[in-house]
C-alpha cells in the first residue's frame, strides 16, 4: 500500500514495475491522506518500512513523521540505520534496522520482522503512548517558561 502523493513520472514508473514483477493485484496506491487520519490508514499494513536516504545531513538526523505515525499505528518498523531514527527503534523494541548499503539486508530484515511482528505490535503500541505530542508540548512550553522567566521575565 503506497500512501501519500507522487509525480506523474514517478508513479508511472511504479505501476510499470508492478506490471514487470506481476504484482500488481498486490500493489495498492492510496493517494494523499489527511493528517489526522495517516496513522489509521497504516494499521492493516503488516509492516512499516522507514527508508530515508542520508543525502545531506538533515536527511541523516532526521526523525521523520513517517516513524512516529507507524508506531502510533501499531506497525513493526523496518527503518534505515540512521543514527536518531536507529535509536528510536532500539530504544523502544519496535522493529529492527537494516544497513543503507546492503538492499539484501532490507529484503532480510522486512522477512525477519513478518517472521514474528507481534512482539513489535505490542512494543509499537506501548510506544505510542510514549511518543505522544502531548509530552513533547509540556516539555516545550516549561522551557519556553524558563527562557522568557530567566531573568525576572525582563
Amino acid at each position: 500500500m503506497l500512501l501519500g502523493y507522487g509525480e506523474a513520472g514517478y508513479l508511472a514508473e511504479l505501476h510499470a514495475l508492478a506490471t514487470e514483477l506481476g504484482v500488481t493485484d498486490r500493489v495498492h496506491y492510496v493517494g494523499a491522506v489527511a493528517p489526522h487520519e495517516v496513522s489509521d490508514a497504516l494499521r492493516d499494513a503488516d509492516v512499516s518500512v522507514v527508508f530515508v536516504r542520508p543525502i545531506c545531513l538533515s536527511y541523516e538526523y532526521s526523525l521523520p513523521n513517517k516513524l512516529f505515525e507507524s508506531i502510533h499505528a501499531g506497525l513493526p518498523i523496518v527503518a534505515a540505520n540512521l543514527r536518531d531514527t536507529a535509536a528510536i527503534v532500539r530504544e523502544h523494541g519496535v522493529g529492527e534496522i537494516f544497513e543503507l548499503t546492503e538492499p539484501a539486508d532490507l529484503a532480510e530484515t522486512i522477512s525477519e520482522v513478518l517472521a514474528d511482528p507481534e512482539a513489535y505490535r505490542t512494543a509499537a503500541r506501548a510506544a505510542a503512548k510514549k511518543l505522544d505530542w502531548t509530552h513533547e508540548a509540556d516539555a516545550l512550553v516549561a522551557l519556553y517558561a524558563d527562557v522568557l522567566y530567566a531573568d525576572g521575565g525582563q
